[in-house]
């Protein structure tokens, strides 16, 4: 089975173009992340950057140590362009009342 997401989630950075989808995957194979959405944001030098939502599985001491946790292992199973830039730690995702994560909130 392929996952894909819409052509309106594409992220192009430094010239790449890469699906959400793949980073959110990574993300959600970490024991430690309950749920995660990756969003592009505005970047003046890249066109956009990678920025992750995470929701930890159990309340993170050091955010610092927990999050360069997160992208060693990223980088592992991810090319360089596709890791995130910027990972941000959240309680909850915006959902619709269906489960379906409001990205356009995360922007």
């Amino acid at each position: 089975m392929y996952l894909t997401d819409r052509a309106a989630f594409i992220i192009i950075t430094g010239g790449e173009n890469m699906y959400p989808v793949e980073v959110e995957n990574a993300l959600i194979a970490h024991p430690d992340i309950r749920d995660a959405a990756v969003v592009g944001h505005e970047d003046p030098d890249l066109g956009q950057r990678v920025v992750a939502f995470v929701e930890p599985i159990r309340p993170v001491e050091n955010e610092v140590a927990w999050v360069e946790s997160v992208n060693r292992r990223l980088r592992e199973h991810l090319a360089g362009y596709k890791c995130p830039r910027e990972i941000r730690l959240v309680d909850q995702l915006p959902r619709t009342p269906t489960g379906k994560v409001m990205k356009r909130d995360l922007l």
